[in-house]
């Protein structure tokens, strides 16, 4: 059996996107179901952290939260 992830999918990221990884058996987190929408990132970034779970956004915002 392949390796599940947990995910948390910003708001910004179409819903194809989550129900294609949820098909494949990884945990989903939809940030706009959630926590709502305008979510600072540094929050989203910190539950990341918090759930050990991979943010998947299209927001070049969260380059500047890695380092």
């Amino acid at each position: 059996m392949p390796p599940r992830m947990r995910l948390i999918v910003d708001e910004n990221v179409p819903d194809s996107v989550a129900d294609f990884l949820k098909s494949r058996g990884h945990t989903v987190m939809l940030v706009r179901e959630h926590f709502g929408q305008m979510t600072p990132d540094e929050f989203i970034a910190w539950v990341g952290d918090i759930h050990e779970s991979v943010v998947v956004t299209f927001d070049r915002d969260f380059k500047q939260l890695v380092s």
